[in-house]
């Protein structure tokens, strides 16, 4: 919970969701704490850092209260923004950037990367820690000789991929998201 915001305790005993052909069913939740971590959003506003929402499943009211401390003293990070190439065409040895812009800051642990695709091959940017901030994680790949066709992320989401060894947690210990939709531009190479 956010200094100022309002706490509501909710217990519900009903789960929602959708049969494999699109049917609603209705189902008894299994007892227990269950925690959504997400972000308010609405068109022409930038997106609120992420919330936790507490519901409690016939648990008991200390168990309630825990998570509520948890993500209170822990709250998550949130990307706001990534920054994707401005430059369209690139060859041999020159470097194709992507900046992660945080809610707040994070600590890096290790060598995390981003998996790309170069004219269908799979590629990783890594994470560059000279280039970086607390807020602003930034990843680059640089063009080799073989590199040809069209660079795109894979799917339409940017996800940061932890290698074993890696890992990235905000500054209070709390989890970070690590995808983010993007609009990626036509980037190419010709790159030998």
């Amino acid at each position: 919970m956010s200094a100022g915001g309002t706490e509501v305790h909710d217990h519900f005993d009903v789960t929602v969701g959708r049969n494999w052909n699109g049917s609603t069913f209705h189902g008894r939740a299994p007892n227990g704490i269950y925690v959504v971590v997400g972000r308010l959003v609405s068109n022409g506003v930038r997106p609120s850092a992420p919330m936790a929402f507490v519901f409690n499943v016939r648990a008991s009211e200390t168990a309630h209260e825990a998570a509520v401390e948890f993500f209170h003293d822990r709250p998550a990070v949130g990307v706001f923004a990534v920054d994707t190439p401005s430059q369209l065409a690139f060859g041999v040895g020159q470097i194709l950037e992507v900046t992660y812009r945080f809610s707040d800051p994070v600590s890096v642990r290790g060598t995390p990367r981003l998996p790309l695709t170069i004219g269908g091959t799979r590629r990783f940017a890594t994470f560059s820690r000279s280039a970086s901030s607390a807020e602003e994680l930034v990843f680059t790949y640089r063009f080799r000789a073989g590199d040809r066709g069209t660079v795109r992320p894979i799917g339409n989401r940017l996800t940061i991929q932890l290698p074993a060894g890696s890992g990235i947690r905000g500054s209070a210990g709390g989890s970070v998201f690590r995808a983010f939709a993007v609009t990626w531009p036509q980037v190419r190479t010709e790159a030998g």
